[in-house]
């Protein structure tokens, strides 16, 4: 996904963060099946338009500082999976390095932690989402989720 944002950038002058946020919404969707409904996309779009333009200008002690400022992941939730193949996928990537891959560059050194949700009950009389977790698990090890009936 990187580098099809990357090339995006590159295909296309002074893009905006609300043309970004339909593509990140586009791609996320079609590739990964994925409809994001936090918020996060226009935060993350007008991010990732920053540190391009900040790149473009060369400003790197801007971008480090950035960088070192952005609130780090809380790995509380996290658990440690007894086949945890995290390594085997860092280490089958390799960048070609080359004269504009400071602005990918910046999306690897940043790991996403993702915390496992679990399913709270609310108080009150407000409406309760019921996720049903079937036990389907594809070839590839992924399980699907899928939503359930507002009660």
């Amino acid at each position: 996904m990187v580098f099809a944002i990357e090339s995006w950038f590159r295909e296309n002058n002074d893009i905006e963060s609300y043309e970004l946020e339909d593509f990140l919404e586009e791609v996320l969707n079609a590739e990964f099946d994925l409809k994001v409904e936090d918020g996060s996309i226009p935060e993350i779009s007008r991010l990732i338009c920053l540190f391009f333009r900040l790149c473009q200008e060369n400003r790197v002690e801007e971008i480090q500082s950035r960088l070192q400022a952005l609130p780090k992941p809380s790995l509380q939730n996290c658990q440690h999976g007894e086949d945890d193949t995290d390594d085997d996928i860092d280490s089958n990537f390799e960048e070609e390095p080359t004269a504009s891959s400071t602005s990918s560059t910046f999306v690897h050194q940043q790991h996403a932690t993702v915390a496992s949700s679990q399913s709270t009950t609310s108080s009150g009389g407000m409406d309760e989402m019921e996720v049903s977790e079937e036990k389907v698990t594809e070839e590839d090890g992924w399980k699907v989720i899928s939503r359930g009936k507002r009660k």
